[in-house]
């Protein structure tokens, strides 16, 4: 490999002047800083392409990073309406992205490995950006004129990452390993008090609501803040971040609150219960009993979630939250309303819905968190998962991926696909230890049939894999063998109906063999591979020869 390495004496004497000379596909330029610039196709670079110490710049495109750090780029990133770079290293030092053409500068560290930049619009509903991340990864935008906060949302418009304040013009993402496919959007920058009977918005002009704000992160932040409008500006404070909220409005109108949000990009509400004669209330005080050892008792959270009429349909939202501790967890609630519980261990992530309750009176309420019921077995000694499809009347329907193993997991990366169309990815993560996950469904695809799929790697460095359907049907899996038993299996059931039918009636076996065929493919235990297109093709064959023998007037 040819590597081009220019020492700078001064870097103002460098600037670019257009291309000189002719560089082949593979060739590396290195910068005085560390980075390396590799070539993916062969083109016309500038006669000098260092144009300071730690910048590699030709035609249109520039490279820029202060230490070790690699790109390559492809004809994709000189070419075409958007910037594509590869095989990228940022682990040690950022890099920023640059073309004239582009409205925004995209600085990228940490474990982006590829990335895609389209002209940044906010708010225009196109993808801005597409990353391609192997671990944990920072991005930061520039160029951007939202000052009150702006978000990124995936392909299915839920919000993934954000800041509230981007004043400066510049956002800066977290992203977690996996592919992301991204919107920027306005994002949001206040937090809404509401009164949880009108849905108005709780105003006191004589005496400010005070909202106590204590963010769970790295930092664990404390900030109080006030208003008389109902309106609490969060600039500057965590937008991706799960904090609890307390909430006095003073006045002895409402009912003093503390509620835990999972981020503001998730929810901007706090609900507040009127105090009110015709409104009947209960303190009931829970506990928390977990025989399956998930959850701590003490520090774990219990959220209550309330189901609100939007006009446009019912939603749970969070209306109240805290930790156990010691003594249990007591709040005010409306007698013989519904609500939702659910519990979270924040060390862990594990996040489990206990149902609903409807509270009756003040009384001691003890939650307990059954141990999962696992439907797949594992080949593996120590590893029990399971995947389910739950159909909600009253939300969105959700898909549960749970994993256990009473040895090491070193990683396990998981993802949610639909079967046959594997570019619509409704979840890709990868975590470490048990993984208690559940993504919810869009609307509009609740009849897809979902293949949720893992492959870990175990603490000894065993390497384990498995996958099954899962539909709003609730498809007859049947009992989770390994992979390639299901496929064993299902060639063996296609040989036994091609055998019954070969002899006797062969236009009939023909359509028995590709039905049964069908059912395998449905059910999953053929591979992905085999296709339904190819299923049908295989159906339309035989039924055109039982016609045609038919028509020939064959019996046999």
């Amino acid at each position: 490999m040819l590597v081009v390495l220019l020492l700078l004496q001064s870097s103002a004497a460098f600037a670019l002047t257009g291309p000189s000379h002719t560089s082949s596909s593979g060739v590396v330029y290195e910068t005085n800083s560390g980075l390396t610039v590799e070539l993916g196709d062969e083109r016309e670079i500038a006669a000098s392409p260092f144009p300071d110490d730690a910048t590699w710049a030709s035609g249109p495109v520039e490279v820029e990073s202060l230490g070790d750090s690699r790109v390559q780029l492809p004809a994709a990133a000189f070419d075409g309406e958007s910037m594509q770079v590869s095989n990228i290293d940022a682990t040690s030092n950022p890099i920023t992205l640059r073309r004239d053409d582009l409205s925004s500068d995209v600085t990228i560290e940490n474990g982006t490995t590829d990335i895609i930049v389209h002209d940044v619009t906010l708010d225009d509903g196109e993808t801005d950006l597409e990353v391609v991340a192997a671990s944990q990864t920072t991005i930061t935008v520039n160029n951007l004129d939202n000052p009150d906060g702006i978000q990124a949302v995936d392909s299915n418009g839920e919000p993934v990452a954000g800041e509230t304040d981007t004043s400066d013009g510049e956002v800066e993402l977290q992203l977690d390993a996996g592919q992301n496919e991204l919107r920027l959007q306005d994002g949001p920058s206040q937090l809404e008090i509401r009164d949880l009977m009108t849905n108005d918005l709780v105003q006191n002009e004589s005496d400010p609501i005070t909202v106590e704000v204590e963010f769970f992160g790295s930092d664990g932040s404390v900030e109080s803040r006030s208003t008389t409008d109902g309106v609490i500006d969060m600039t500057g404070l965590p937008a991706d971040e799960r904090f609890s909220v307390s909430v006095d409005a003073g006045d002895n109108k409402f009912v003093q609150r503390q509620i835990i949000i999972e981020s503001l990009l998730d929810d901007q509400t706090a609900y507040l219960l009127p105090v009110d004669a015709d409104i009947d209330t209960v303190e009931p005080r829970f506990t928390l009993e977990d025989p399956s050892n998930q959850f701590d008792t003490e520090q774990s959270e219990i959220v209550l979630e309330r189901p609100i009429d939007f006009g446009n349909g019912t939603e749970f939202v969070p209306v109240a939250g805290d930790r156990v501790g010691l003594n249990g967890y007591d709040t005010i609630l409306e007698r013989d309303q519904r609500y939702r519980v659910i519990v979270t261990d924040p060390d862990s992530g594990a996040r489990r819905e206990l149902g609903e309750f409807t509270p009756t009176q003040s009384e001691e309420v003890t939650l307990t968190v059954e141990d999962v019921e696992f439907d797949s077995v594992s080949d593996v000694e120590g590893i029990d998962w399971t995947a389910r499809y739950t159909a909600n009347e009253d939300t969105s329907d959700e898909i549960e991926f749970i994993w256990r193993d009473t040895r090491e997991t070193q990683s396990i990366d998981y993802e949610i696909v639909e079967r046959g169309n594997e570019s619509n990815v409704l979840l890709d993560e990868t975590a470490a230890g048990n993984v208690t996950v559940t993504e919810t469904v869009p609307p509009d695809e609740t009849d897809t049939v979902w293949i949720v799929r893992w492959n870990a790697t175990r603490g000894d460095g065993e390497t384990v894999s498995a996958q099954r359907p899962v539909s709003s049907d609730q498809l007859p899996v049947g009992p989770e063998l390994s992979g390639q038993w299901q496929t064993v299996v299902s060639m063996l059931g296609l040989f036994v109906v091609a055998g019954l039918f070969g002899a006797a009636n062969p236009g009939v076996g023909g359509i028995a063999v590709a039905g049964t065929g069908g059912f395998f493919f449905m059910i999953g235990w053929l591979p992905d591979s085999t296709g339904g297109i190819m299923v049908a093709l295989a159906m339309f064959i035989a039924v055109l020869a039982y016609i045609g023998r038919r028509a020939r007037g064959a019996t046999t």
